[in-house]
């Protein structure tokens, strides 16, 4: 029960860690500011991990690994588009790391916490702020 509840931990740090990013406050399919505040605003409310099964770790890793798919196909305003690619690159190398790792075992639970450090380094922090007051400035609540 316990490796369950923190591998269902786990993914909600690696989400949350997404979401905080301001990844997902704003998404474009055709390049409009329009598109990118309407389908962030979409991705963001978090809908899409209602279904995510907590003591599945593949599950949850796939579902990891399919946000990390969407904020890639992301097209940034030209703006935000050198801060996003910060944050874009941040969140592969999370979602690369981990996934050769079992989220039930003790050790790699400790790398992906590890994993997790570079999304609070200095740099990925400014281009987040800045990603965050674009997105308040430009898109309606």
């Amino acid at each position: 029960m316990t490796t369950r509840r923190y591998t269902k931990n786990l993914f909600a740090t690696s989400t949350a860690a997404v979401l905080a990013l301001g990844l997902l406050a704003g998404c474009s399919s055709g390049g409009s500011l329009e598109d990118y505040c309407k389908e962030g605003e979409a991705l963001s409310s978090g809908d899409f991990a209602q279904d995510i099964d907590p003591n599945d770790p593949d599950a949850m890793k796939a579902a990891f690994d399919d946000i990390v798919t969407k904020v890639k196909d992301i097209d940034a305003p030209d703006e935000i588009k050198d801060d996003w690619n910060v944050l874009v690159e941040s969140v592969e190398k999370l979602n690369d790391g981990m996934k050769d790792l079992d989220l039930t075992d003790a050790d790699d639970q400790a790398k992906f916490m590890e994993l997790t450090t570079e999304l609070n380094s200095d740099e990925v922090t400014a281009a987040s702020d800045r990603v965050t007051t674009f997105n308040d400035e430009n898109c309606e609540a």
